[in-house]
């Protein structure tokens, strides 16, 4: 169970979608003092899921703080990155994350199974009491009374309404204008599996894959693929991500998680080394997503402030990349800190401000981080320009492009040190103690004004409403 402390207001807080981020959220929320209802359109848990999840030491740090990190024993531990070309498996270049590095953050990188993930949610969420509602649809959102209609027309009101269904939320057009971050988008296709460590040591090519301490990414020309061990090293995941230019006004939004075989996939199979070719060749089925880079949200909650987005429902980030799921975890992780702080009404404005304060920059930054890196992977540099076809995937034109790409190295070495940044800054946050520091900050102002509404109540109770920067300056 989280180490929250209770919420002496509870509120009735709504959760739309069922999936890793309301999931988390409604857990979180619920384990701060809070009654939770959490509305789902499938029949039940997604029971469909393939493939694992990159679970970095700043989504670690919050899983082991909400009591689940026992709950992964035997997940391996990454230890660094291996950048290999997909064509011959030539190592273009390895980031170790040494013992005494990863000790620094408090907190491991670890290798999870995606279903394990959302088993451990749903458990954890369903013991701290939130209330699962399968097979139920919203059709509209009243975000002036935190009121969803369900198909059928079922009616539930609450206080808070919280948006966790993902990038096609019904919810998002309400709060913040989705606006595709080039002219022209260009799409990436994201596409998952796993394989089972039985068919893996039949070949004994493959079979060191599943002992690898490092997370594997093969370099394509127009498509990246991942790979790494999962669930105490008998299964290895797979993740495919390849670039594909829109056409006919198509706005790259496909049904989330289809199923399509490799053959249907943009990558370009018989360019692969054998081993590779073999690896990638094994799954089945892979479970397919779309990614359309997007310009950061202006807003994360409704003028009501009685609607809040989270997750994919409010920034968009690639799935399978390395904090695709972490910045989910980390939202939730926010809410329910701040909200476990709640001693009156008045004080909502104020936290769900917070909230949007604290989760913009850092969401804004950690995508831009993860795009960047991933453009790196599924965009060749080992050709000038001139070279290109016409018919090859080019760049997005976001980013200014050297006039002639000399080759992986030298793209790579000259970010090296801007990389060891990047990376501490991104796993050594804590998104506890970031909230706790908002509350330490705010919290004394907050519950002054508190106090004093007992004697005044009609001008404290507008003074507990009035947004914190501007309570600051007055004192």
């Amino acid at each position: 169970m989280a180490s929250y402390g209770k919420a002496s207001a509870s509120l009735s807080i709504t959760v739309i979608g069922g999936g890793t981020a309301g999931l988390a959220c409604a857990y979180a929320l619920q384990a701060a003092g809070h009654r939770v209802c959490l509305l789902e359109k499938n029949p039940g848990r997604d029971t469909s899921a393939r493939g694992g999840v990159l679970c970095p030491p700043n989504m670690t740090r919050i899983l082991n703080h909400w009591g689940l990190g026992s709950l992964f024993p035997t997940a391996p531990r990454n230890r660094g990155v291996h950048f290999k070309l997909g064509t011959n498996q030539e190592i273009v270049r390895s980031s170790p994350f040494p013992d005494d590095f990863m000790r620094a953050f408090g907190a491991d990188y670890l290798f999870l199974t995606y279903s394990d993930l959302l088993d451990a949610l749903y458990d954890s969420a369903l013991k701290a009491g939130v209330l699962f509602q399968y097979n139920t649809t919203v059709v509209t959102i009243d975000p002036d009374n935190a009121r969803v209609e369900l198909a059928g027309g079922k009616v539930i009101e609450g206080d808070i309404i919280v948006a966790a269904d993902g990038v096609h939320s019904l919810a998002r057009p309400l709060v913040s204008e989705s606006v595709a971050r080039h002219g022209q988008p260009w799409h990436y296709h994201q596409a998952s599996s796993s394989i089972s460590a039985d068919i893996l040591r039949v070949n004994t090519e493959l079979a060191p894959l599943l002992n690898a301490t490092e997370l594997n990414i093969w370099m394509g020309d127009g498509y990246g693929i991942l790979g790494y061990p999962i669930h105490d090293r008998d299964l290895y995941a797979v993740d495919v991500t390849w670039l594909e230019k829109s056409t006919n006004g198509e706005d790259g939004i496909c049904g989330p998680f289809e199923e399509l075989s490799l053959d249907a996939t943009g990558v370009k199979v018989d360019e692969l080394d054998a081993k590779l070719r073999a690896l990638v060749s094994l799954p089945k089925v892979l479970r397919h997503s779309v990614f359309t880079p997007q310009e950061p949200p202006e807003r994360l909650v409704h003028n009501s402030g009685k609607l809040i987005l989270m997750g994919g429902a409010a920034h968009p980030s690639p799935v399978h990349w390395t904090h695709g799921t972490a910045l989910t975890i980390e939202d939730a992780a926010t809410l329910g800190a701040l909200f476990s702080h709640l001693s009156s009404r008045a004080q909502i404005s104020a936290f769900i401000s917070a909230f949007e304060d604290i989760r913009l920059p850092r969401c804004a930054n950690v995508i831009k981080a993860d795009v960047s890196n991933l453009e790196t992977v599924v965009h060749p540099r080992s050709t000038s320009v001139a070279d290109q076809t016409a018919d090859s995937p080019k760049p997005p034109p976001s980013e200014p492009v050297p006039k002639t790409l000399t080759g992986w190295d030298e793209v790579f070495e000259s970010n090296y040190q801007a990389e060891w940044e990047e990376l501490i800054a991104m796993f050594d946050y804590d998104a506890n103690d970031v909230s706790e520091e908002w509350w330490v900050t705010w919290g004394s102002l907050m519950q002054r004004a508190a106090h004093s509404s007992l004697s005044q109540p009609e001008t404290d109770l507008q003074l507990l409403s009035t947004p914190l920067p501007e309570l600051l300056s007055s004192y």
